[in-house]
Formats: C-alpha cells, sequence, structure tokens
C-alpha cells in the first residue's frame, strides 16, 4: 500500500506541477484524475489504510468481540 501512496503522491505532485507550468502536459487531461487533489487524497487513504493494515497485521489493533 505505501508504494501505492507513494506514487498517487507523485501524481498529484506531477499535475500541481503541470498547472502551475503551462507547457507541461499531464498524462490524464480530463476527468476527475485531472485534479491533484484527488491525487493527494488517494494517497492519504492509501497510507492510512497501510498503516491500519500494518498495526493489524502485528496484532495491535483493535480486537473482535
Amino acid at each position: 500500500m505505501t508504494p501505492l501512496s507513494l506514487t498517487a503522491a507523485g501524481f498529484a505532485f506531477w499535475r500541481l506541477s503541470s498547472d502551475l507550468v503551462e507547457p507541461m502536459d499531464f498524462a490524464l487531461s480530463h476527468g476527475i484524475f485531472s485534479h491533484w487533489q484527488v491525487w493527494l487524497l488517494m494517497a492519504v487513504v492509501f497510507q492510512l489504510a497501510a498503516s491500519t493494515l500494518n498495526r493489524h497485521g502485528r496484532g495491535n489493533g483493535a480486537t473482535m468481540p
């Protein structure tokens, strides 16, 4: 999950930089994935999921009744 988070963060910064510099093209120029906020949100969600799964895998997570 962490590599997915880093990839999404990379896309977020790529899209943000393409917004700041006009001649740069972004691979996805239309649709929901053309916004850097979506990519940054995905990076945060992936990292939170990775953290939760790692904690659960080590046995430090919440226990089921």
